[in-house]
């Protein structure tokens, strides 16, 4: 495993969020060069001797020291390729979750709100503690959007995400 002295060997930080190489490894990774690539879903990664890393995780280990076994390094603005280090905290699984995006596959615009065509109604629901809570039928969708954000925030705190 990678360690913070070993990071600081090969890089710098610098506040917008890249590290900056201050070894050449290859042609194509000098030293003065912003370190990784951003993958298909934003997030940018960094091959260090011969392992393929997340910069996200390694700028949190480069700055903290640690890297908790189990958690995970959230974006809390939500963008991967915003990898300030006042961006970035530890979180469990659920947490990063509940901070997460809404669904591409969503149809009615609104994180946790869907329109069930038996009852003629939009459902609501979220996910506490692992598991999904029903919060009701609406007649409206700015009822439901009022009820699921509500939720979010009482069940999720700060982790909670609306859009």
């Amino acid at each position: 495993m990678i360690t913070q002295k070993r990071l600081h060997e090969l890089f710098d930080y610098r506040e917008d969020g890249n590290l900056i190489r201050k070894i050449s490894v290859t042609s194509n990774a000098r030293v003065g060069d912003i370190a990784g690539s951003p993958n298909d879903r934003g997030y940018w990664l960094v091959n260090i001797d011969h392992k393929r890393c997340s910069v996200h995780r390694l700028i949190f280990l480069y700055h903290h020291g640690y890297l908790t076994p189990g958690m995970d390094i959230d974006h809390i603005d939500g963008n991967p390729g915003n990898n300030r280090i006042e961006n970035l905290r530890e979180v469990t699984h659920t947490q990063n979750i509940q901070n997460s995006k809404i669904n591409s596959k969503n149809t009615s615009g609104v994180k946790g709100v869907y329109w069930d065509k038996q009852r003629s109604k939009w459902r609501t629901g979220i996910k506490v503690e692992g598991k999904k809570t029903d919060l009701g039928s609406y007649n409206t969708i700015e009822e439901a959007e009022a009820v699921v954000r509500e939720a979010r925030e009482k069940y999720h705190g700060e982790y909670a995400r609306h859009k």
